[in-house]
């Protein structure tokens, strides 16, 4: 099943022991967040995860449907911004572990709003 690349990265988010500094580290490797989220155990090592964070990463992503987390934000209306998005928050990405999925109803600015 095809999905946006966003909804992977909205994955990511959801395993607890990824913080936005470990996310960030992860997604910048890989040009596309399927990638990242697809990421096997010793690729996770060569990047510096320690190896039982890795195995939970491993079990952990078992358990997401990502068609179901579809269907849950397409139901509240909920839109997805990551950090490579050209209309990403200019000032946010300045800071050192910046969030890297933003949640938002409605619309975005226009990057030169913000």
């Amino acid at each position: 099943m095809y999905f946006d690349d966003s909804l992977y990265l909205h994955g990511l988010n959801l395993m607890p022991q990824f913080g936005p500094a470990r996310l960030l580290q992860i997604s910048k490797n890989f040009e596309t967040f399927q990638e990242a989220y697809f990421i096997d155990k010793h690729s996770l090592l060569k990047l510096g995860i320690d190896e039982k964070l890795a195995d939970d990463f491993l079990v952990l992503r078992q358990k997401i449907n990502l068609e179901t987390e579809r269907l849950k934000l397409d139901k509240e209306q909920i839109k997805l911004l990551t950090f490579r998005d050209a209309n990403y928050p200019k000032l946010l990405l300045q800071i050192p572990k910046n969030p890297p999925v933003l949640y938002f109803k409605g619309s975005m600015a226009e990057q030169e709003e913000l």
